[in-house]
């Protein structure tokens, strides 16, 4: 194995999942032909032990060609190979997890994984960056004092991208006094790609869901709440929509009970308010063109509304108009576990909502009518249920005078205010 290690060359071992259907091990071949540099100064070590070389491989010795060497490592002890390997990339079936194992011993970085336990044996990305580019997605999570969901969230994200170089991680603590900072700091040991940020005051939360969008480095950028927890398919197929887009500066993820995604394209902030609707409230689901929200001229126009982020949106698209929005079924079970409180729901989800889109969306008055009814019967009146039913911890003052300001004049406010009044909420 000693004329493996050469001083100055990185070496990837993978041990492959040669004869598994969908095998890993050809994308990551593919990959690291396709990307490969003499500059690079890598070598990668596909690994086998059934005594069956993987046919598809073709070993050249030519010195312009990507360097890549097969064994057989069925004869040899799996420490004597992690010891020339600089980094382990593993695979989703018939890997042993003491290869992880061995490598975290070892100091090896691990740019994919096996275990459903993340930090200890990172999970699977099937196809491996080598690139040193800006990635293509930040994803971050702004957090404070709440490590029991971070946990989950962070998991949740490393399970689908791993090491992979396209996508940054970003979590930024306001100033956590629980053990966020050791838990992360923890978790940066086996992820390359996650990037930890703790403001030496809490600055509250927008200010810090903001710090996400300003620090980011990826081509495009989201923030996530620390209590929603991504899908592994979601997170795939954004990837793919960022890949594949053309002039895009905004997409939308609209959580529907659906398994598969589908997407539809539009342009302006009136199509884009048909789509979306109240969903532009739903911080985690907004993805923004990094160099689109950079132009926005006064981020903070509607600080303290509650409602940045609907004002953001429609900001970005009067300058780039072009948007995806993206339906399916976005999030794991048990997310967003962390009811809201601390607010007044009337205020921030009537006044300020209906205040910003008037001003910013450009909406014909049919289509302004149009949103008042659906945010009602989709949005309202299934708050105002739970709200009344002590699920949520959530103010109501005021809401007879709001309500009756932005729905007095419909046909149908009477027959609201009935409904209202049945719940308990209204005299």
């Amino acid at each position: 194995m000693k004329q493996f290690k050469v001083s100055g060359k990185k070496n990837f071992f993978m041990p492959t999942d040669f004869g598994v259907p969908n095998a890993v091990y050809r994308h990551v071949f593919e990959c690291y032909t396709q990307s490969f540099t003499k500059s690079d100064n890598t070598l990668l070590i596909l690994g086998y032990t059934n005594g069956q070389t993987p046919e598809d491989i073709k070993v050249s010795d030519d010195p312009q060609s990507p360097p890549v060497r097969l064994i057989n490592y069925e004869r040899l002890t799996l420490l004597n190979v992690l010891n020339v390997a600089d980094a382990l990339i593993t695979t989703r079936e018939n890997v042993s997890s003491i290869c992880v194992d061995y490598a975290t011993d070892h100091g090896a970085e691990i740019y994919s994984g096996l275990d459903e336990n993340v930090f200890a044996r990172p999970p699977l990305r099937e196809k491996i960056s080598f690139c040193d580019s800006a990635p293509l997605l930040t994803i971050g999570i702004p957090t404070f004092n709440r490590l029991k969901y971070l946990r989950k969230s962070l998991a949740a994200i490393c399970e689908a991208v791993g090491n992979d170089r396209r996508v940054e991680i970003l979590v930024s603590d306001n100033d956590s006094t629980d053990r966020t900072a050791e838990f992360v700091r923890a978790a940066q040991h086996h992820y390359s790609n996650l990037i930890y940020r703790k403001n030496e005051e809490n600055i509250g939360g927008n200010r810090n869901f903001m710090k996400v969008y300003s620090e980011a480095r990826g081509r495009y950028v989201m923030a996530i709440g620390d209590d929603d927890y991504l899908k592994v398919e979601t997170i795939n197929r954004l990837l793919e929509l960022i890949e594949t887009g053309a002039n895009q500066s905004l997409i939308l993820m609209r959580n529907v009970n659906t398994e598969d995604f589908t997407v539809i394209e539009g342009s302006g902030t009136v199509e884009y308010m048909r789509q979306a609707s109240f969903w532009t409230t739903y911080i985690s689901g907004i993805v923004f063109e990094k160099a689109a929200f950079d132009e926005i001229a006064a981020p903070d126009k509607y600080d303290g509304t509650g409602l940045d982020q609907v004002y953001l949106q429609l900001s970005v698209l009067k300058r780039h108009p072009k948007f995806r929005v993206m339906f399916g079924r976005i999030l794991r079970e048990g997310s967003s576990a962390h009811l809201p409180r601390g607010y007044n729901y009337a205020e921030v989800f009537i006044k300020n909502y209906f205040d910003i889109v008037k001003a910013e969306a450009g909406l014909p008055r049919e289509d302004f009518a149009r949103e008042k009814l659906r945010v009602l019967n989709e949005m309202l009146l299934p708050w105002f249920t739970a709200i009344a039913n002590g699920g949520i911890q959530l103010s109501l003052d005021g809401l007879p005078e709001i309500f009756e300001r932005y729905y007095g004049s419909e046909t149908y406010y009477d027959k609201a205010v009935e409904q209202i009044k049945r719940l308990g909420i209204l005299k």
